[in-house]
């Protein structure tokens, strides 16, 4: 083998193994080296037999070519070596040859099984770990539970020791049989208090039952936060030097009784340990629950979409004398106080949230169920004045038949903005209140829901929703610092006593609940949605007057157009077109400016009948922006705007004639998609606003502006006529 390294195929390995027994190592070797100087030295060209015979002869040899050594090597150079008998002998000797192909394959698959065993027990340890985790994490949440239904069941036995004990108190204890009988049934109890955890479960369950409802969950969870909210709100609204005015005598706030617990002597050693295993667990668990709650509540707020109404004026420019009074006058009524606002709209969301998880488990008797709250009104829009003490909120609910028709008033029978509901029940049992057979022409016999049963059925949902709150969860709501008060019969809207809020300045909030019902109006995904109500009478007008104007078909299955989720999307594209013509509009300050002089928001007194309604103002500054550009609503031009409203309002109520703003607005039409393409919005016979209002509210109104004008000081900013860039009031009438 010349080149070792580089091995031919035809060539291979040869390994011998051999096992050699010795019958004297040492001895033989003292020996040796001992008389070394009688021991006589040869010169061989042979190695010494012992190692040969170790060795093998092939490999002895191929050692010698590798070494050079040869037997025809100079006898002078071949070093003496010492010849010594072999004590041991060979017992088993075995070849082993193989290619450098199998040695290289052989510690391949030696390290390969080292690593397979390296990630095996790393696996396995931390599967161990994971298992060894979550089966304590198990313990931890069953002793806990353990615990706190342990602890219920203590509480138990303090009470039911309590009346033992005034029991005792009564007892004639010259009656030794009495005396007797007392002290082996609390001895009875001492005994039995081991044994009360096996029985937790059942005791835990039934307390679930009593107390388990969503309201009061959700008011055990959040009562404490509220509370603290509501304090960080109301003193730093003092602290900041908030005016708020107090229309009423703030009530002491009800002392609560200090529930203070008896200690008890001798309790359990297993449950004060099981108690000190869980105590930081058990608060987390609670804390998370907490917030959780909260957070759901939060999120419910969010839906309802409420705007404070923030109109932050830029730094003092100078505008005509005009604008200047306007502004100084809106400056000074017409905001609201941040914080007020906070935590009247903080207690409304509270108090909705909260009716919301009752009333979805009750279901009227005639088959509506309750779904949702929506927002709506001036609190939705960003346009509220004043004082924040009433909130609009859309009832949606579930008729018992799914509506599949709607017909308009492009019927002779059905007036303007109003709708009658069609379906197709194969429900023979329904009745005949919810469900009716209407002949709308000559031609078309519909099925039709009732608007009457509607109103109805909400006000039993609201009426149960409250009996219930107040019989489930009484004691939970005595904690708030409001109290929550329903509508008299016939009424849906819901009052929130907070006099005992001290620095919050208002003695009620009013909740006005409007019920709906979504109109499947080209299709289910109509966006934005057009809503149906049942129609309630404004308070000027009486029911002859209601009675006589009959348009042919029964009122009690007429329905009025709902628009809100219309007029959202129509002050959302305006302030888009306002901010790409980079115009800060005064539009929403104008209105605010109006609201405050003609809606009787500043009148404490509720017998005065010559306020305007805010949705007729709302659709005068609407008919004025729609056909305007944005260049006319800067600051400048605030003064004749407000004119041009006043001139719009005289003209309306002089002619007993006021659009509906969404209803048959061919102006609407032309420049808004979404109400162009809505069969019902598109007819062509417009709504008047004012056809229910007699003559006499009429000019009581007029006068009440005249009034209004004269003691706030705006009369001097009232132009004898429309300005000439804007259009007039006849131009938005037709037919």
């Amino acid at each position: 083998m010349d080149n070792w390294v580089e091995m031919k195929d035809n060539e291979f390995i040869k390994v011998n193994i051999s096992i050699s027994r010795c019958t004297d190592k040492l001895p033989v070797a003292e020996t040796v080296f001992k008389n070394a100087d009688k021991i006589e030295i040869h010169t061989s060209t042979t190695k010494p037999p012992l190692l040969k015979n170790l060795l093998g002869e092939n490999v002895f040899k191929g050692l010698q070519e590798w070494f050079g050594t040869s037997e025809s090597k100079n006898v002078d150079d071949v070093k003496p070596v010492i010849e010594a008998r072999d004590p041991c002998h060979i017992v088993y000797s075995h070849e082993v040859s193989f290619g450098p192909r199998v040695l290289l394959t052989t510690i391949l698959a030696f390290l390969l099984t080292l690593i397979v065993i390296f990630i095996s027990v790393y696996c396995v340890t931390k599967l161990f770990k994971f298992l060894h985790s979550c089966s304590k994490n198990d313990n931890v949440q069953r002793t806990s539970e353990n615990v706190t239904m342990a602890t219920e069941e203590y509480v138990e036995n303090d009470k039911v020791e309590n009346e033992v004990l005034s029991e005792e108190s009564t007892v004639d204890y010259s009656n030794s049989q009495s005396v007797s009988y007392l002290h082996k049934e609390k001895t009875k109890q001492k005994q039995h208090a081991g044994s009360t955890l096996v029985c937790q479960g059942e005791i835990g369950n039934q307390l679930s039952s009593e107390k388990g409802t969503e309201a009061f969950t959700f008011l055990e969870k959040t009562s404490d936060k509220l509370f603290k909210k509501l304090d960080k709100l109301l003193l730093k609204g003092m602290a900041d030097g908030q005016t708020v005015t107090q229309n009423c005598q703030s009530t002491s706030r009800p002392s609560r009784r200090s529930l203070q617990r008896r200690q008890r002597t001798g309790s359990s050693p297993m449950l004060a340990s099981m108690v000190d295993s869980v105590e930081n667990g058990q608060e987390e668990l609670e804390n998370n629950a907490q917030e959780a709650a909260w957070i759901d509540f939060k999120i419910f707020s969010g839906y309802l979409q409420w705007k404070y109404p923030c109109r932050k004026l830029k730094d003092p420019i100078t505008y005509p004398p005009n604008v200047e009074k306007l502004l100084h006058y809106f400056q000074r009524v017409c905001p609201i106080p941040q914080n007020a606002w906070k935590t009247a709209t903080l207690i409304t969301n509270y108090v909705l949230y909260l009716i919301s998880l009752e009333m979805t488990n009750i279901r009227s008797k005639s088959g509506y169920r309750f779904i949702e709250f929506i927002g709506t009104g001036s609190v939705k829009y960003g346009t509220k004045v004043s004082k924040c003490n009433q909130y609009d909120v859309l009832m949606m609910l579930q008729p018992p038949v799914i509506p599949d028709s709607v017909i308009g008033h492009s019927v002779d029978k059905i007036p303007p903005g109003m709708v009658v509901i069609g379906c197709k029940s194969d429900k023979t049992q329904m009745s005949k209140k919810v469900l009716s057979t209407l002949h709308i022409n000559d031609e078309l016999h519909l099925q039709c829901l009732s608007s009457k049963e509607c109103l109805l059925s909400a006000e039993y949902l609201l009426e149960e929703c409250l009996h219930s709150l107040y019989t489930n969860t009484r004691s939970a709501l005595d904690r708030l610092p409001f109290q929550i008060k329903g509508a008299p019969t016939g009424s849906l809207f819901i009052k929130i006593n907070t006099r005992a809020l001290v620095g919050f300045g208002e003695p009620e909030i009013r909740i006005n609940l409007v019920p709906v019902l979504r109109l499947p109006v080209n299709g289910l995904y109509q966006t934005p949605i057009l809503y149906a109500t049942p129609p309630i009478l404004e308070s000027e007008v009486s029911q002859r007057e209601h009675t006589s104007m009959s348009y042919g078909i029964n009122n009690d299955y007429l329905w009025k157009i709902e628009t809100s989720d219309f007029v959202s999307v129509f002050y959302e594209e305006y302030n888009s077109l306002l901010k790409h013509a980079g115009v800060d509009s005064c539009h929403l300050i104008c209105l605010m400016i109006i609201k405050c002089l003609l809606t009787g928001c500043m009148k404490n007194s509720i017998v005065d009948r010559g306020i305007f309604p805010a949705t007729h103002l709302q659709a005068v500054i609407n008919f004025l922006l729609l056909e305007s550009s944005p260049s006319q609503w800067k600051f400048e031009c605030l003064a004749d705007r407000f004119s041009d409203a006043i001139h719009f309002i005289q003209s309306a109520y002089e002619s007993s004639r006021l659009p509906e703003f969404f209803i048959s607005n061919p102006h609407l039409i032309n420049k808004m998609p979404s109400a162009a393409n809505n069969d019902i919005l598109a007819q062509k016979r417009q709504k008047n606003m004012l056809t229910d209002t007699s003559r006499e509210v009429l000019e009581k109104r007029l006068d009440y502006l005249k009034m209004r004008l004269r003691e706030s000081g705006l009369k001097d900013c009232v132009k004898q006529e429309f300005s000439s860039d804007m259009w007039e009031f006849e131009f938005f009438l037709f037919n």
